[in-house]
């Protein structure tokens, strides 16, 4: 590199210094340095990872165009940290500062039941658990509330942590990623935030909806996008809509998110239903009367949660009706425990009793399973 490439990158910083606010040619533009070479490229400098995004973000095609006016030349630019500018994000000990998010056990593809509603989704996730940053990078997944989106975020995680024990993957909805990204800011501490965000193996980030409207969260979230994608690391996305039904964002954001694949799961149709009661009933020892298909037919389910919480509600009330049918019982016993009496009225009180008291019963065993409670 000669002094006149030197004398270039002096130059351009002198037109950009006019043409931007002062506090912002002084926060991101002021300390840089410039390798430019003849093959018409130049590599910028910044101070530390979060300078070197916003510049290549912002400022990329400014700098290009101020290079072109000066040169007639059309250079490439490649953003970097200064060399030992500041301590490495991967020397950070993350394991002992961020230690990484539990994923449930219980959610795993093995019990995913699948039907024509997620047969799609349930092959995308398996596929990016299966070649985890090779295949579907993003994985977008979107639906209604409750129809599978966080298992199957869970099950790529436990996927991949099965094939490779030391595999780091962070599992976090919106709301935590975006108070930790506040928190962190506050203490002063955001190199260690990106540290744990940025060098990670799979990024699951659920209920994206929630990050809408949070612009300083959004564009970290781009810049740990940016990040995470050109270190071929997976990330999976879920959200309660398409990402053409989005409000409006950035659109660089809308960008990232349709480079890889988009899927959605559908409301579960009747075959899946039964496979959802049938899964019910097996994992709570819990007996029905009914067929499944009655029951389905009763009921108005929207999602999974509201069909395994009116099952609950049908087993509370059963478990009830089978205490009431225990106590009807006892109360039988004793009224027919013998009774010496010369009383014609007396005895013909209590066999009238007893008589009210087995039909009771007759009619409990016969209904308790076939009330109206679904």
């Amino acid at each position: 590199m000669g002094q006149n490439y030197d004398n270039l990158w002096q130059r351009v910083l002198d037109i950009m210094e006019e043409r931007i606010s002062k506090p912002s040619f002084n926060t991101w533009l002021k300390t840089t340095t410039a390798v430019i070479s003849g093959n018409h490229h130049i590599v910028v400098q910044a101070d530390n990872d979060f300078s070197r995004d916003w510049l290549e973000s912002r400022y990329a095609s400014d700098i290009k165009k101020v290079i072109y006016d000066l040169t007639g030349l059309t250079y490439d630019i490649s953003f970097v940290m200064k060399e030992n500018a500041e301590r490495p994000l991967n020397d950070i000990d993350k394991k002992e500062q961020f230690p990484l998010t539990k994923l449930n056990p219980k959610f795993t593809f093995d019990n995913f039941l699948v039907g024509s509603s997620n047969r799609y989704a349930l092959s995308a996730a398996a596929a990016a658990a299966l070649l985890p940053g090779r295949a579907y990078n993003p994985l977008y997944i979107y639906s209604k509330t409750g129809l599978g989106k966080t298992h199957l975020l869970h099950a790529i995680g436990n996927k991949i942590k099965g094939e490779n024990p030391k595999a780091k993957i962070i599992y976090i909805t919106a709301e935590g990623f975006a108070n930790d990204f506040i928190e962190s800011t506050a203490k002063g501490a955001i190199s260690e935030f990106r540290a744990k965000y940025r060098h990670t193996d799979v990024l699951l980030f659920d209920d994206f909806e929630h990050l809408f409207g949070k612009e300083q969260t959004l564009d970290e979230f781009l810049h740990t996008f940016n990040s995470l994608y050109s270190d071929t690391k997976q990330i999976v996305i879920t959200c309660d809509r398409r990402v053409e039904d989005f409000p409006p964002v950035k659109d660089k954001l809308l960008s990232r998110l349709n480079w890889g694949l988009s899927v959605d799961i559908l409301s579960p149709d009747e075959d899946l239903l039964v496979k959802l009661i049938y899964f019910y009933c097996k994992t709570n020892d819990f007996t029905m009367s009914k067929e499944p298909y009655d029951i389905i037919r009763e009921l108005d389910i929207q999602n999974v949660p509201e069909l395994f919480s009116s099952l609950r509600k049908v087993e509370a009330l059963l478990k009830a009706e089978e205490e009431q049918l225990t106590i009807e019982k006892r109360n039988l016993s004793q009224e027919l425990t013998p009774v010496k009496t010369n009383d014609a009225n007396q005895m013909n009180d209590l066999q009238q009793k007893i008589s009210d008291l087995q039909a009771r019963v007759e009619k409990l065993e016969k209904g308790i399973l076939k009330q109206q409670t679904y």
